[in-house]
């Protein structure tokens, strides 16, 4: 489920962990990322600022499903994220990932998906498009298509 809403959502790992039951606004498909407590300390979106983002259908009806399955109002725990996403990365044989890797691979979906940076930006929480780009790296696969176009519209 962690994965599964960063790579959906774009959001921090410490906004993540900090989610409560309450945060989701299954009416208005949105997760409120606020002022939460994670490992003891205030975290608060990285810019300090209140933040709404978005959700899919689908993700939603997984955090339906996610949400009955849990006893007190917290999503996660540090050690179910160790467990869980840190395990999942060891088991696939997979190395040199970090959590935040799954933030660049939403902003890169998004963009070769044909989202401009302004949304792309405004999904993620920066405050610049500088920082977004920084973040939307293209596939080999992505840039030959755009030369492949090129050529169908230059001689």
């Amino acid at each position: 489920m962690i994965v599964l809403i960063a790579l959906n959502t774009g959001m921090r790992k410490s906004e993540i962990l900090g989610l409560k039951k309450g945060d989701i606004d299954l009416q208005n498909n949105i997760i409120t990322v606020s002022e939460s407590k994670v490992r003891g300390q205030r975290e608060t979106t990285k810019s300090g600022k209140r933040r709404d983002v978005p959700i899919s259908e689908s993700l939603k009806n997984e955090l339906v499903d996610y949400m009955d399955t849990l006893e007190g109002d917290e999503f996660f725990t540090v050690n179910e994220f160790k467990r869980s996403f840190l395990g999942a990365v060891r088991r696939a044989g997979i190395s040199d990932f970090t959590f935040h890797d799954l933030r660049h691979t939403f902003a890169s979906y998004l963009v070769m998906g044909g989202i401009d940076l302004a949304t792309v930006k405004e999904l993620m929480g920066h405050a610049t498009i500088q920082m977004t780009m920084r973040y939307a790296h293209l596939s080999a696969d992505h840039r030959k298509r755009a030369l492949e176009i090129i050529q169908q519209i230059a001689p």
